[in-house]
């Protein structure tokens, strides 16, 4: 996954996504969209033959990006984490 910094404003962040898709990037913003702060979080595919994506973010207030999107990626981690643990043990019986 490569992530490069597109623009930041007062309070909006986008950036763009490379080597993820749907799955990953739906994934993540269901949990930028739970943090309190958060006022819109969603992401396009720009071409459905290119390798990246837009993922934008607005606040409710403030600049306090990192944290919403720290918190967000770990709670997908975490259940991705969880899924594979699952899927591995399904697999093997």
């Amino acid at each position: 996954m490569k992530l490069n910094r597109v623009k930041e404003e007062d309070n909006k962040i986008e950036l763009e996504v490379s080597g993820e898709g749907h799955s990953f990037l739906n994934l993540l913003q269901n949990y930028i969209l739970k943090e309190k702060n958060v006022k819109i979080a969603g992401y396009s595919k720009v071409h459905p033959l290119m390798d990246r994506c837009l993922l934008f973010v607005t606040l409710n207030r403030g600049k306090d990006f990192k944290k919403v999107l720290l918190n967000s990626s770990k709670k997908t981690t975490k259940q991705l984490n969880e899924f594979q643990t699952k899927f591995n043990k399904a697999v093997d019986k």
